[in-house]
């Protein structure tokens, strides 16, 4: 492949149509190989890394955790993926997106170093993977600015995702496990599961949501294996949950303060759990330091809610050197002024865009609608690419009996679904008229133009589809 070049236009636009050309050279490299080239870039083991691992609400996950600590005064880099419009939303430093100046030199800087790659692997012919290629510059940028947390999403998987290169860590946290990327991370749950489990390190703390037994089981065994404690959340933590007005309000139970009141302005219902956990996360910061969060308690493991951790002394923040210090306050405000794209994301008044493209995601997205009160219409918007599960994913929409009218749209992606199969295969499972959109701007004017004031409409589906609706809603004539 030839090296970067600004010939054919601008230099961030030249990066970035670089970047997209890696896919169509390079494949997957061994973790040997990766941790390498790391070590090349000059990293050391000295930022606090917080890696998030799982299939579904990683990036909840990881903006929750920004958010709160954050909100406690400490400066976090966040490294998530996709993007769903541009590169640069993968690196958010305090808060904010990269700019195109930062993502430059971060980019050149990686350019750089493949100039003079180490004698193993010039031998071994190695180019970072597209995915590879932004998880070096996000520790790059993050490097720069010094900041206190970095906050690692997981591309595919685990154990041998680019970033489990990282080898010191704080904390580790699985989100929900669920069917997706099986030709690479197995059949069963078990298997996913003991996949994402590949981020464990001994004496690093594992949080994980207790909420089905054969995936408990499997992450108990390898945390036990990686000689690390486990802190699993249940749903005993969470009470009183009400939704009003576009908002979630709940109470968590906390190690430190007893019961939280938490309120999330969203009407995800699953972002409860996403919330949870994060909240568990950084109980487990403030708990740094201490002896009894080390080797072997997956044996004796905490009971299963955030507030119930065997053995603990109540000496309150800060007495076990080198925890954080955050207040009941902080983190309540942390979950209140998260945001997050793309998730049950109100784009409009009524109007709702969420990336769920799985069965589980599609279950949550399902739950969250039929409690949404609508006294109106409801209208779904859908599209998906081909490998993921869209004949049961489409099985789930139609025959939940939840929606008035549904089309399919057309997106750009190469793997797209045809329109026609959408249209047919849905046609299948429902009585009702499938509408068929050649132009996803044409789809989305229909649907919002025709909505009452008491209908709602959602476009659901992949995270392409949510993606090219982000970028529709951000021209000049849609402002």
């Amino acid at each position: 492949m030839s090296s970067y070049t600004t010939d054919a236009g601008a230099p961030y636009e030249a990066a970035e149509r670089h970047l997209l050309e890696i896919p169509k050279f390079t494949t997957k490299n061994s973790m040997e190989n990766t941790r390498c080239f790391l070590k090349h870039l000059g990293y050391s083991e000295n930022q606090k890394v917080i890696h998030v691992a799982g299939t579904n609400g990683k990036g909840s996950v990881c903006a929750y955790l920004r958010s709160i600590l954050q909100e406690a005064g400490y400066t976090t880099g966040m490294f998530v993926s996709p993007h769903l419009v541009c590169m640069r939303e993968r690196f958010i430093i305090n808060g904010e997106m990269v700019t195109e100046e930062d993502f430059l030199w971060a980019f050149r800087s990686v350019e750089e170093k493949l100039r003079c790659l180490p004698e193993n692997l010039r031998e071994a012919h190695y180019h970072p993977t597209f995915f590879e290629y932004f998880f070096f510059m996000a520790m790059l940028l993050f490097a720069r600015e010094k900041v206190e947390y970095t906050i690692l999403e997981t591309g595919l998987g685990g154990r041998l995702d680019a970033t489990n290169a990282i080898g010191e860590k704080e904390v580790c946290v699985i989100t929900s496990i669920g069917y997706d990327h099986m030709e690479y991370l197995g059949e069963t749950l078990p298997e996913i599961a003991r996949e994402k489990a590949g981020i464990f390190r001994k004496k690093v703390p594992v949080v994980y949501f207790d909420k089905n037994q054969a995936v408990t089981e499997t992450l108990e065994k390898c945390a036990h294996l990686a000689e690390t404690s486990t802190f699993p959340v249940s749903f005993r933590a969470i009470k009183e949950v009400n939704s009003h007005d576009k908002t979630i309000d709940f109470s968590l139970q906390s190690n430190y303060y007893g019961y939280i009141r938490l309120s999330m302005p969203t009407i995800a219902l699953y972002q409860i759990e996403n919330a949870a956990l994060a909240v568990a996360a950084v109980e487990r910061l403030m708990e740094a330091g201490r002896t009894d969060n080390s080797v072997g308690q997956s044996a004796g493991r905490t009971d299963n809610s955030v507030g119930q951790t065997a053995g603990r002394t109540d000496n309150g923040i800060g007495q076990h050197g080198g925890g954080v210090h955050i207040s009941a306050g902080q983190i309540a405000e942390g979950i209140r002024k998260m945001r997050w794209e793309g998730r049950m994301e109100e784009i409009m008044p009524s109007v709702y865009l969420d990336g769920a493209h799985n069965t589980d995601g599609i279950q949550a997205f399902l739950q969250t609608v039929g409690q949404d009160g609508c006294a109106g219409k409801r209208f779904l918007l859908f599209s998906m690419v081909r490998e993921k599960q869209y004949k049961a994913v489409m099985d789930m929409l139609a025959a939940s009996g939840l929606f008035d009218e549904i089309g399919v749209a057309a997106i750009q992606d190469k793997r797209a679904l045809p329109l026609r199969e959408l249209a047919d295969y849905l046609r299948q499972y429902t009585g009702l008229k499938i509408r068929e959109f050649e132009r996803l701007e044409d789809a989305v004017r229909d649907f919002t133009v025709r909505r009452k004031a008491e209908d709602k409409v959602y476009i659901v589906g992949s995270l392409y589809l949510a993606g090219e609706v982000k970028a529709l809603l951000r021209r000049p004539s849609h402002d």
